[in-house]
């Protein structure tokens, strides 16, 4: 069959355009735009001869020259708007022209308007039915348009993040469906996975994810090798993600290919890695070339019994035990994730701390090291094996903890007040008609500082809603905090659950507009702000009925009672966190903590009360004390002002039928080892007729019908007001 006029040009121009594409992925000499530039000249002179030659070229001709002409400027510097006007022209003949729509979405990405890079492909395909190059650009397009769309708004940002990532990896997922054997899809679905750990992914969920992420790339890369086309691109998100889950072998292995084949920076990653390895594991195995009297002066601090050492995380003793362990040294690693520290357990053993979703600086602003004691939960212990040069190896013991609510300090703040988000940012890259990088878009230092930043300037450095604030101060500091929770929420448990909060941003809301619950009823007098709706039941007393927890504690009170009985010295007994209030209604009354701020306290002293309340399954704890009430004296009526904390009263040294507790209109005598669960929120008071002090130990606990959303939530609210009150000291 004879060839048309022109076929023989058109078919050398494609090739120009193809060699152009396979040039830009794969090229990496120091004359690659020379080379560019010479294909680009010969694709535009083989389709000026086709034009010259033919009168009245077909429309399919022009189409597909508009098509070739504007791909060759896309791929040619600072040729965008070339691109675009000619690419614009083969659509506007041909509206299912695939080709020309890929190609403009990548022009409207290299000039930063995701916007349109979107439409695009989305026209793509709705007009060209399903593809997998218009899927995958789609799902790269997703992952970085949010903040465009979003136009400035932090919570509308959040919304627009979570939707779009979700939809990213669904559109991933649908390319590699189409086509199995096309490296670009894996790769893309690699880069949606990451990516996604950062927004919707909750920590305890991360691992899995990075996992099926570089499961993914490893598919691109054998794909890749297939077609002799090496991608330094998929080489250096490969090396990120595996970096992120302190995968290092395979992060060094993957930056040293992306150098290779001619990625900048990949070399000097490489060797930082092995360099902070090196770091570490010389730290860990030299204790820090501290001397042994030092050393005996750091390890020996005090720890509530049972705290577990390294050596029995891992021999898999005292699981229900928290790791108790001082910081020696904090990395600074230019706020890259994981932040790592070197900690040493009470018995002296050193090993490496690396702790995700935190802020580095907030960190290092609080932690103190060679003085801070951490309490770290549910604690991972990994063994580091990193390959050197030769036969080096790195090896060193690391504990892992992805969630910063299992972190707090030892007599101090919980780590939730230092959460950050992650962030991932691959590079870009341009594939044949689209595009395979990842979002340029992240949340930024200062969107993060936000949070905190709005509620201080807008109390003036109070740090409570308090019923004296003006109206205008109280609404602006309960606005302020009910953006900053949600946007720690978003970092922290990712977007999907500010779904699940909506009972606490009303109670904020409320909070803001000085609405207390005052009401009044049979049962007595119910006054609270700190109101969560819907929890039952609204009764002065709850049965411990049924309760496991309830008879285990019960069935130690004496050992609990002789503990406390062998610690009665003054100096032991404080006023209470909010000494003021305590002073007032009950100026008799006094405390010994227990377990607080997410800290066991005085583990020399409570022991065995430690060992009890440890062993108790099903319930979740926020406070514990022992509360001592002078003879002859008595507690006013007061309200503990929240319904989400429940409190139990268990006696334990006292005169019986001579101490009462009234909540509400119900009043109850004490027996010794009998326990009380009520809500705090309904008034109450208490009466000591005895000559005797009155000795209870009470336990607050979170309301079992709150989710664990609802408090974690409540925990991040009252982190905000805490770091509020830092700044205004500061």
């Amino acid at each position: 069959m004879k060839k048309s006029t022109g076929d023989t040009e058109l078919a050398d121009a494609e090739r120009c355009v193809k060699a152009m594409e396979d040039l830009e992925d794969t090229y990496f000499g120091a004359d690659k735009e020379q080379r560019m530039s010479s294909m680009a000249t010969e694709a535009n002179e083989c389709m000026d001869q086709i034009l010259a030659n033919a009168a009245n070229p077909p429309r399919t001709l022009r189409v597909r020259t508009f098509y070739l002409r504007g791909r060759a400027a896309s791929l040619s510097p600072d040729q965008e708007r070339v691109a675009e006007t000619l690419l614009s022209k083969a659509i506007k003949l041909d509206p299912q022209c695939l080709a020309a729509w890929n190609a403009l979405g990548d022009v409207y990405w290299n000039l930063g308007d995701m916007v349109q890079a979107r439409q695009c492909f989305e026209q793509a395909l709705e007009l060209c039915g399903k593809n997998s190059v218009s899927l995958r650009n789609l799902s790269t397009v997703l992952r970085a348009v949010s903040e465009q769309e979003a136009k400035g708004d932090v919570l509308e940002l959040a919304r627009c993040r979570a939707q779009n990532f979700a939809a990213a990896l669904e559109k991933a997922k649908e390319a590699v469906a189409l086509d199995m054997n096309d490296p670009q899809n894996w790769e893309t679905l690699g880069n949606a996975y990451f990516g996604d750990c950062f927004v919707n992914v909750k920590p305890a969920d991360m691992d899995r994810t990075v996992d099926r992420s570089l499961t993914a790339y490893q598919k691109a890369d054998a794909l890749y090798e297939r077609q002799n086309k090496p991608s330094p691109y998929l080489q250096m998100n490969r090396a990120k993600a595996a970096k992120y889950v302190e995968n290092y072998d395979l992060a060094i292995d993957s930056f040293r290919k992306a150098h290779k084949i001619g990625a900048a920076g990949a070399d000097e990653a490489a060797t930082e890695i092995l360099d902070l390895c090196r770091r570490l594991a010389t730290a860990v195995r030299n204790k820090g070339d501290l001397k042994s009297k030092r050393l005996r002066e750091l390890a020996g601090f005090h720890v509530e019994s049972g705290a577990r050492t390294l050596e029995e995380i891992r021999g898999g003793e005292n699981a229900a035990q928290p790791l108790v362990a001082r910081v020696i040294n904090i990395l600074d690693q230019k706020d890259e994730t994981p932040t790592l520290m070197v900690c040493c357990d009470n018995s002296g053993a050193f090993f490496a701390l690396s702790l995700y979703h935190v802020d580095f600086k907030k960190v290092a602003d609080t932690v103190v090291p060679m003085k801070s004691i951490l309490v770290i939960r549910s604690a991972e212990l990994q063994s580091r094996v990193v390959h050197a040069a030769g036969d080096t190896v790195w090896e060193y013991p690391c504990v892992r903890v992805v969630r910063p609510v299992d972190v707090s300090i030892h007599g101090g703040v919980s780590f939730t007040a230092f959460v950050a988000r992650s962030e991932f940012s691959a590079g870009k890259k341009v594939v044949s008609c689209g595009v395979a990088g990842e979002e340029p878009a992240s949340v930024s230092v200062e969107e993060k500082e936000e949070a905190l930043d709005v509620v201080t300037t807008a109390s003036h450095d109070r740090i409570s809603v308090g019923s004296d604030l003006p109206a205008d101060v109280r609404s602006r500091v309960a606005k302020a905090t009910l953006d900053g929770l949600r946007k720690l929420m978003a970092n922290q448990c990712g977007p999907q659950s500010l779904s699940k909060i909506s009972r606490v941003e009303t109670m904020l809301e409320r909070i803001g507009r000085n609405e207390m619950l005052d009401e009044t009823n049979a049962l007595g007098r119910r006054h609270v702000a700190g109101y969560i709706a819907d929890l039952t039941p609204a009764t002065p007393f709850h049965s411990l009925e049924g309760l496991s927890w309830s008879s285990e504690l019960q069935s130690h009170w004496t050992e609990i009672r002789d503990e406390l009985r062998r610690h009665l010295d003054e100096h032991a007994w404080q006023t209470g966190a909010i000494s003021q209030g305590n002073e007032a209604y009950g100026p008799t009354w006094r405390i010994s903590e227990v377990y607080s701020h997410g800290t066991w306290q005085h583990g020399d002293r409570w022991k065995v009360t430690h060992s009890v309340l440890k062993r108790l399954q099903g319930i979740s704890i926020s406070e514990v004390f022992f509360a001592r009430l002078a003879g002859h004296s008595t507690i006013d009526p007061h309200s503990d002002n929240t319904n989400y904390i429940l409190t139990c009263h268990l006696g334990l040294d006292l005169q019986e039928m001579a101490s009462s507790l009234q909540v509400g209109n119900e009043e109850v005598f004490w027996e010794e080892g009998e326990m009380f669960m009520f809500d705090h929120t309904f008034v109450h008071s208490a009466r000591n007729f005895s000559s005797r002090h009155r000795y209870a130990l009470v336990v607050r606990l979170w309301h079992p019908q709150l989710s664990e959303e609802e408090r974690i939530a409540i925990d991040l609210a009252q982190g905000i007001l805490a770091s509020t009150a830092q700044k205004g000291r500061r």
